[in-house]
């Protein structure tokens, strides 16, 4: 009897949890903004609304695998929604089940907090949102930590750990957008779980994989992602962001998929036809993410395109214009916060047009400075000044004549006071005549 009512206690509470959220597990849906639902009108019509060279197909959420939150934290009813998730993890009987669906669960709640941000709730709801989504990837590294096989030893792990770079990805994404879209006030929250994010993103793929299988596995899943055609960009990126917070093992594989992912979107624009290099410029200016390391990017396919001049002058552009937007960032800032970063000097249209660029910090994190450093290590400060900035090879050619005037000088100075003691010997020679 005992049992049985048991049983139908646990039926009703399985029953109860999944009609609060039947709604979000029928269909993966996207989870979109305004920019998104296009994209997923155009899916399911067929119609090619979103050209291959958009940056919005880098930016959805559909890789999530899950469904649109309609119960959020704010609801009297979440309740259920978490002893459903509660129920889910009683009844996953192996390690790889269980962390399957703790990388389920962050998903879940990351784009709760995605919505909420999007419907403009309090300061408040938003920053507990944040902590439970901080909370579910701290749990999902931890059940990592008791898998005791390798992706190489275990077919399964090898399986969750394809789907979890992709999603993981995805995630990564979704807090950079979300870094353009919250109050000031709740950024620095954000800017914390993305950076905790990155570590744990490191962590758990370290943990799974052999680091010499790391970085094969690393560009077959990205490569896999769907998006546009500039989508290795948006890679690249992410992969340089993960270097920063990776264990030591794993930065020589993520250093290697980088310069191959590097080398696949040079071949890419490459071969674009004269008429639709400008895309890529477009591309550029209107995908969200990490500034900085989008201008690194820049520069380095600046250095391997240098025998297409006119992608190269959009290069240029692209990166004029990232370097407006960060000071926009930074004038948005002065007007909203009293402890706000410092205006920096504007840079020239022609600043640093045969070198890269270095973004100077101070200790607070504010852009202090942008540096050029050419080939050959020399710094040039930026000019608020229109005239060519004077390129090393001048520099080093006005110094030899410098160098070739001074050796002159000394010549002819040798010379007068040879001359003048050549002149005292002469009485001297003549009186002894």
């Amino acid at each position: 009897m005992q049992k049985i009512s048991l049983i139908l206690l646990i039926s009703g509470l399985l029953f109860s949890a999944g009609l609060a959220v039947a709604q979000e597990d029928i269909v993966p849906t996207l989870v979109a903004t305004s920019d998104e639902a296009t994209v997923t009108e155009a899916t399911v019509t067929g119609t090619s609304a979103i050209d291959e060279f958009s940056a919005t197909l880098d930016e959805t959420t559909e890789d999530l695998g899950v469904g649109e939150p309609n119960i959020l934290p704010d609801s009297p009813f979440y309740f259920l929604k978490e002893w459903s998730r509660n129920i889910q993890n009683a009844f996953a009987f192996t390690t790889v089940a269980k962390i399957q669906l703790k990388e389920k669960f962050s998903g879940e709640k990351l784009l709760e907090l995605k919505k909420m941000v999007e419907q403009n709730k309090s300061q408040e709801q938003i920053e507990n949102a944040v902590r439970s989504y901080q909370e579910e990837i701290g749990k999902m590294e931890m059940a990592a930590e008791k898998i005791k096989e390798t992706a190489e030893e275990s077919q399964q792990v090898g399986k969750f750990l394809d789907k979890f770079i992709q999603q993981q990805t995805v995630q990564q994404r979704i807090l950079q957008k979300l870094e353009e879209q919250v109050p000031s006030e709740v950024l620095v929250k954000i800017r914390e779980v993305k950076e905790e994010h990155l570590e744990k993103f490191g962590q758990v793929m370290t943990q799974l994989e052999n680091k010499e299988k790391l970085q094969e596995r690393l560009e077959q899943n990205l490569q896999e992602m769907t998006g546009s055609k500039f989508k290795e960009f948006k890679n690249l990126e992410t992969l340089k962001q993960l270097e920063t917070k990776a264990p030591e093992e794993a930065k020589d594989a993520i250093r290697g998929a980088q310069e191959n992912t590097l080398l696949k979107l040079k071949e890419t624009l490459q071969q674009l036809p004269l008429q639709t290099q400008g895309k890529f410029q477009d591309y550029v200016e209107k995908i969200s993410g990490e500034k900085e390391t989008q201008m690194e990017i820049i520069d380095s396919l600046k250095e391997e395109l240098k025998e297409l001049p006119m992608l190269k002058e959009n290069l240029l552009q692209s990166r004029e214009r990232i370097m407006e937007k960060i000071q926009e960032t930074i004038q948005i800032k002065e007007q909203t916060q009293t402890n706000a970063c410092p205006t920096i000097e504007k840079t020239a249209a022609t600043f640093c047009q045969e070198g890269r660029i270095i973004i100077k910090k101070d200790e607070q994190g504010c852009v202090i400075e942008f540096k050029c450093v050419i080939p050959a290590q020399v710094e040039v400060p930026p000019t608020q000044s229109t005239s060519p900035q004077p390129v090393p090879k001048q520099e080093q050619e006005q110094e030899q004549i410098q160098e070739q005037t001074e050796e002159t000088e000394t010549e002819k100075n040798m010379l007068q006071q040879q001359l003048q003691q050549f002149k005292e010997l002469l009485p001297e020679t003549n009186k002894s005549q």
